[in-house]
């Protein structure tokens, strides 16, 4: 029998849902519970109320993609294609406002709207995945703290300048020295950030180039480069920032650059053999085919969009230095 089936649960704001994970908060008597449920397994996190220290709620930018806006940006992309040949104005246009609007919102969402909360308490230190936007964060924390307040009774004057000092935040674990508790490096201005981003705009000037001459076959060669250079430079990224504090946002902006140029590459592979096998046309310049403008635009607005804010991050942590 499981626990929620032991006892009466009841939902608490946040629910991030992936195609293959879920991670939901639940309240329960004397305690909150943490499901973490895939396809095939459910993982449970109890904390009590008597134990919690401290709710921490810090504005940050986060990219969750949960799995309906995945489904209603594909369902967009499909639609969208099958009003390209032949050109149907009324199956065209509507799929362009959905995406527009899909990443116009994620954008807005990812980077003002977002939040990593974390749950603290006498033994450990937890985030809590399902709590990535503020609204839901902040609802949270409002339906926690009179049932903390219930179970702990009256907090002591000073329990706000206390719940900030270094010895009331430090863990059983942290306090133990036979046990010590490494930590990663603090996070440091670093060049290569910057060269990846850099070179995922310099991709969208390429597709640019290749939208005003018509011609995608004269820069074949810089292409080839700039994807090796940004694939290998978007890797050393990734390994330093996995081993630095506080830059998981940084991190994921790097690989969002790097996703976008792959897509696309493979998006316009597939666009080119649809077009071979199905409507029975080759052409010698790549951008003739169905599909590969509106690819090409959608290419550069998404690298525009992924590297400006990265830029901007990784440039603050060089002012923070």
């Amino acid at each position: 029998m499981s626990p929620s089936e032991r006892i009466p649960y009841r939902k608490l704001p946040g629910d991030c849902r992936g195609f293959l994970r879920r991670n939901t908060l639940w309240i329960g008597g004397d305690h909150v519970l943490q499901v973490d449920s895939s396809r095939f397994s459910e993982t449970y996190k109890r904390f009590y109320l008597r134990d919690i220290q401290t709710i921490i709620i810090r504005k940050t930018p986060r990219f969750r993609l949960p799995y309906y806006w995945v489904l209603l940006a594909a369902i967009a992309v499909i639609t969208l294609l099958a009003g390209l040949n032949p050109f149907k104005l009324w199956l065209f246009w509507p799929p362009v406002a959905v995406l527009a609007g899909v990443v116009i919102y994620l954008y807005v969402a990812g980077m003002f709207q977002s939040c990593t909360c974390h749950l603290i308490t006498r033994v450990n230190r937890m985030e809590l995945p399902s709590l990535f936007r503020l609204e839901t964060a902040r609802r949270f924390a409002d339906v926690m703290a009179p049932l903390i307040s219930a179970a702990q009774g009256n907090l002591p004057p000073d329990w706000l300048e206390r719940s900030t000092t270094l010895e009331e935040l430090t863990t059983a674990a942290d306090q133990n020295p036979d046990h010590p508790v490494e930590l990663l490096a603090a996070d440091e201005f670093s060049w290569i950030s910057v060269v990846v981003f850099l070179l995922v705009l310099v991709d969208g000037g390429l597709t640019w180039l290749q939208l005003r001459t018509n011609d995608a076959t004269a820069f074949t060669k810089p292409n080839t480069v700039n994807m090796i250079a940004l694939a290998t430079c978007a890797t050393i990224a990734i390994v330093r920032l996995t081993r630095r504090q506080g830059s998981r946002a940084l991190r994921m902006m790097v690989l969002a650059g790097l996703f976008v140029v792959a897509g696309v590459t493979y998006g316009s592979m597939l666009l080119q053999s649809f077009d071979q096998q199905f409507y029975h046309e080759t052409a010698t310049n790549p951008l003739l085919y169905t599909g590969m403008r509106p690819l090409a635009f959608g290419e550069i607005i998404m690298d525009v969009a992924v590297a400006l804010p990265g830029l901007a991050l990784a440039f603050r942590r060089n002012h923070k230095t």
